[in-house]
């Protein structure tokens, strides 16, 4: 059976059985979100952009993303939500890159609908090897977050090779 059916067919029982509950669509409105919980990469998360996704979903405890010491191979395209806190350990080296990467470490698009602040922060992170046009490590694009405690080396750009 194709999956376009499959889906057909769960949509469907989900809808009949939903008919037949007494109180009907109305107890979904009733369904309260998982409380937030810490957002450790790699222990919650394997990839720190789906930690982020989380967090900009409200998953995540104070809205904070942390980042265990290690290497990681990601571009991060930072969600349309401000006030996200991304964060290494303070007690260990945690590196965003390491290693010839194309493209921006970390991009902020401000020209979101929602403008991304100084209460976005990113600390304590080594953002290294990233090759672009423009920002290789880092990309703000009408943005203005926080960057603290961060180091951004070996990145290259034909204008703004760290930020």
């Amino acid at each position: 059976m194709p999956a376009k059916d499959s889906l057909k067919l769960t949509l469907a029982g989900l809808f009949f059985l939903l008919a037949l509950s007494p109180t009907g669509l109305p107890a979904l409105a009733n369904v309260q979100p998982a409380e937030p919980r810490p957002c450790i990469v790699p222990d919650t998360h394997a990839y720190i952009q789906d930690a982020l996704d989380d967090a900009a979903l409200g998953h995540c405890e104070e809205d904070t993303v942390t980042v265990l010491p290690g290497d990681y191979h990601e571009y991060l395209v930072w969600p349309a939500v401000d006030g996200i806190t991304l964060t290494g350990t303070p007690d260990g080296e945690t590196i965003l890159g390491s290693g010839p990467i194309e493209g921006t470490i970390i991009t902020f698009d401000g020209a979101t609908i929602v403008p991304i602040t100084e209460a976005t922060r990113v600390s304590r992170l080594t953002i290294e090897f990233g090759l672009a046009g423009e920002g290789g490590g880092i990309r703000c694009i009408g943005a203005s977050p926080t960057i603290e405690d961060c180091h951004i080396r070996r990145c290259w750009a034909m204008n703004g090779a760290g930020i």
